[in-house]
This record gives C-alpha cells, sequence and structure tokens, in this order.
C-alpha cells in the first residue's frame, strides 16, 4: 500500500509540473500577443500623427506661398 501511494504522490507531482508548464505556455503565448498588439496601436498613432503633420505642414507652405 505504502508502495501505491509514493507512485500516486509521484505522478501526481509530475502532472502538477506539466500542468504548471502548460500554463506558463499559456500565458507566455498571451503576452506575446499583447505586446503585438500594443505595438501595433503605436505604429498606427505615429503614422497617423505623421500623416497629419505633413499635411499640416504643407497646407501652411501652401499658404505662405500663395499670400506672397
Amino acid at each position: 500500500m505504502i508502495h501505491l501511494k509514493i507512485n500516486y504522490e509521484a505522478s501526481l507531482a509530475i502532472l502538477e509540473r506539466e500542468v504548471e508548464g502548460e500554463l506558463l505556455s499559456i500565458v507566455a503565448v498571451a503576452a506575446a500577443a499583447a505586446v503585438a498588439a500594443v505595438a501595433e496601436s503605436v505604429a498606427v498613432a505615429v503614422a497617423s500623427s505623421s500623416s497629419t503633420s505633413s499635411s499640416s505642414r504643407s497646407s501652411s507652405i501652401s499658404s505662405r506661398i500663395s499670400s506672397k
């Protein structure tokens, strides 16, 4: 009976480590996805800001040229 209990506990410990490993993998994938989403948002914001700045500069230059 003692032998069976030791094997059961060892099996349970192995299973717990496997579950923890799977959970860590899931967390790592979720974290990578979150980082990718933030990077994409930042890239879109920078591109939008850059586009708005260029448009504003072009408009300002056009105004100066036409006023002369």
